[in-house]
Formats: structure tokens, sequence, C-alpha cells
């Protein structure tokens, strides 16, 4: 819900990608959480010779729509594209820790 409560359109993302490095830093417990000069989220977590990369976006089509939990479902703006996905994998690779 915080993640789509953050509203980022394409250009304007600073806010959704603080939420969403704190939260994989402080709730997932990921060793490195880095945003980089462009704005890119990079986190890691374990050693070894082998590594998995998970690719997604953040920015959203502009236009605010209020998140809203109704039966069951989640709505608002990138539940779908591709916030939820995206927080998705990110749990799913802490996970698989």
């Amino acid at each position: 819900m915080g993640l789509l409560s953050n509203y980022s359109p394409t250009f304007r993302e600073e806010k959704a990608v603080d939420f969403l490095s704190r939260f994989v830093k402080n709730e997932l417990n990921f060793d490195r959480v880095v945003v980089d000069e462009v704005g890119n989220l990079i986190a890691s977590y374990g050693r070894g010779d082998r590594s998995i990369a998970l690719i997604g976006h953040i920015d959203t089509v502009q236009g605010f729509i209020p998140v809203i939990i109704d039966n069951g479902l989640i709505w608002g703006r990138g539940a779908v594209d591709a916030k939820g996905p995206l927080t998705s994998a990110f749990i799913g690779a802490s996970s698989a820790r």
C-alpha cells in the first residue's frame, strides 16, 4: 500500500524509489541497497559466484488514483504495472534466502 501511495509518473519517481529502498533494507534485510545517480535501485544479499537480476520499473503513467482495498483486491496506479510485481519480486527474492 505504501508504495502505491507514492505518486511516481515518469521522471518523478524519487519518493517511490526512496520508499522501496527503505522497505528492501529495513523490512526485507537486503545486505546492500543503493540508489544510483539516475535513480535506479540496486539491492543484493549473499555472496558467491552466481547472481540473479530482477528487473522492473517503478514509474507510472500520469494521473493519481487513490489506493483502495475492495473485497481482497488492491486498486491503485501501479498495482499491476509495475509496483505490485516489483514488490513481489523483492519479497520472493528475500524469501528464497
